[in-house]
């Protein structure tokens, strides 16, 4: 389990402010630029405060509950050196994992807190996988 990512400005330090957290296979920089982080900046949040974090899945292309609460074990110890706030999670079955949901269908547009222990400071917001479209 490895973790990737991209930062909205490449210049830019920590902190951030809001991470994206997107399938390895979708961590394609300019269709993450154009999809994610640039429609945040045309909203007024800068490029400084983004960081675009992998999703991990096992070779078969499933994540179990289990795998997902391991991979999010190594990912929350990036996340909160880094003091991110705000999670877009690109992924219902990892959105759903974090906020305890049980379909992530009807949570669309709402902020969530995160349930995990000693994680409930992230907000959690479920988005689009841009490949989905």
């Amino acid at each position: 389990m490895s973790i990737h990512h991209i930062l909205g400005n490449p210049d830019s330090t920590a902190p951030y402010k809001i991470a994206i957290l997107i399938r390895l296979s979708a961590m394609i920089k300019k269709d993450v630029f154009e999809h994610y982080i640039h429609p945040l900046i045309a909203q007024g949040i800068s490029a400084d405060d983004i960081i675009v974090y992998s999703l991990d899945y096992k070779d078969s292309g499933k994540a179990p509950v289990s795998y997902i609460r391991a991979y999010l074990s190594h990912l929350f110890k990036a996340l909160n050196g880094n003091q991110i706030q705000t999670l877009f999670i690109a992924d219902p079955n990892y959105f759903n994992v974090l906020t305890g949901s049980k379909t992530a269908d009807a949570n669309y547009g709402y902020i969530l807190p995160c349930i995990i222990p000693k994680q409930e400071h992230f907000k959690c917001i479920l988005t689009l996988n841009y490949k989905a479209l």
